[in-house]
């Protein structure tokens, strides 16, 4: 630390630092000029506009450059934005047949094509290559339907309708013969979208396929569809085929089975087990049943041959006699 004499007293400045004392408390000397000088700021701005000058035409080009791109940017963004409208528009300009059972008009998958290829990269576009992918697979065009699928799933990736267009493949191939691909494809869009709207119908696909290779698994899918839309179109189908599917396999509805509970005896606290002993004239056995009856009312009963036994019983226990008594 400093001493009060290197400081120096109230009133007295700074001796130890007479920078600091000329800048703050006096006039600065010539040796220390002050920070903030006009005739300085004024030297900086007349050498600054001096080199502006003479640069002049460099600091033009670099302006007007700036000026472009800021204004090739803004463009892009405007004709993207403008490039999806147009794209809705024409996408909603091909006319196409409310019934799915009527025929489209002749030419309406090029009119798709023609959007996708007009407006690539567009969500419009992207609609429109699947809607022309579909009408292929309705044709029966199956070759074509698979390869406009592909395109969509492959160009884009990210649109909201990729399950849409995953179902569309797996239909495709299992049209052309091609189940096992089919499957793989099936099982693909189960894994990625387990809750989007055409998982049902994934399922009735997939569970049709795994009649024939997995009975067991289709046993399991129709059984579920059935039991989770039971009004719905998609349920009742699954309920006539998983009739159809036990019919050939009648083995399936025991391996499904859900095994009742176990049946347990709990004694009452206050009253022990009751022994009913049941002891038929014409058969050489004995039938003892463990009953748990309700407490401040035991009962100890004995059945003799050709009566009915009453009361509360549990599944009979089967005893082989003891031969020296029934000799006996």
């Amino acid at each position: 630390m400093l001493s009060s004499s290197e400081l120096g007293e109230a009133g007295e400045g700074f001796p130890g630092f007479p920078q600091l004392h000329a800048c703050v408390f006096d006039l600065p000397p010539e040796d220390f000029p002050p920070y903030m000088d006009s005739s300085s700021s004024t030297d900086n701005l007349m050498r600054f506009l001096a080199w502006l000058d003479k640069n002049k035409k460099q600091v033009g080009l670099v302006s007007a450059g700036v000026v472009v791109a800021v204004a090739l940017i803004a463009g892009i963004f405007y004709y993207q934005s403008q490039k999806e409208v147009w794209a809705s528009e024409a996408l909603s300009n091909v006319k196409k047949p409310f019934n799915p059972a009527t025929p489209p008009p002749p030419g309406t998958v090029q009119a798709y094509l023609k959007v996708a290829q007009d407006f690539d990269g567009t969500k419009a576009a992207g609609r429109a290559l699947l809607e022309a992918a579909s009408l292929l697979y309705s044709e029966g065009a199956y070759t074509n339907a698979e390869a406009q699928f592909r395109r969509f799933l492959t160009e884009y990736p990210d649109s909201s309708f990729l399950p849409q267009g995953m179902l569309g493949l797996a239909s495709t191939l299992d049209a052309e013969g091609r189940a096992g691909d089919a499957i793989a494809k099936y099982e693909e869009l189960r894994r990625r979208f387990p809750s989007d709207s055409v998982i049902d119908e994934t399922k009735l696909a997939l569970a049709r396929l795994y009649e024939s290779q997995n009975p067991a698994e289709a046993y399991k899918l129709y059984n579920e569809l059935a039991n989770a839309g039971q009004q719905s179109g998609i349920g009742s189908e699954a309920g006539i085929r998983l009739a159809d599917l036990m019919e050939k396999h009648p083995e399936l509805g025991k391996t499904n089975v859900v095994p009742a509970p176990p049946l347990q005896f709990t004694p009452s606290a206050t009253a022990p087990p009751q022994v009913k002993t049941i002891t038929p004239g014409s058969s050489n056995q004995m039938v003892m049943t463990i009953t748990s009856t309700p407490p401040k009312s035991p009962t100890l009963a004995t059945q003799t041959p050709n009566t009915t036994a009453t009361g509360t019983t549990a599944a009979p226990l089967l005893l082989k006699p003891n031969t020296a008594t029934t000799n006996k």
